[in-house]
């Protein structure tokens, strides 16, 4: 839930432009391990084991050992970051 009433101890992200920029944006072939339910996903995405170093609360292992990222939970570190963004490009506008 994205009720407040749940949540203690708000923080803003730290560094959310330092965290997006450590990631990695890929496409790849699905090799002979994937199943069949798997080669018709998109082949676009993250390396969970890669975003597992920058996000860790962002990956998840199932109970056989895969590892998968919930791209949800990235958005809020998106949102940050885009804000951190708008005010670098304020402050070079203010400083012409």
């Amino acid at each position: 839930t994205s009720d407040i009433k749940y949540k203690d101890n708000i923080k803003l992200i730290d560094n959310p432009i330092n965290k997006i920029l450590q990631l990695r944006g890929v496409t790849w072939d699905w090799n002979d391990k994937a199943s069949k339910t798997q080669k018709t996903l998109p082949k676009t995405g993250l390396i969970a084991q890669e975003v597992e170093k920058v996000l860790p609360e962002v990956v998840e292992q199932d109970n056989i050992g895969h590892y998968q990222v919930n791209y949800s939970a990235i958005v809020p570190v998106l949102i940050e970051a885009i804000k951190e963004l708008k005010n670098e490009i304020e402050e070079l506008k203010n400083n012409k």
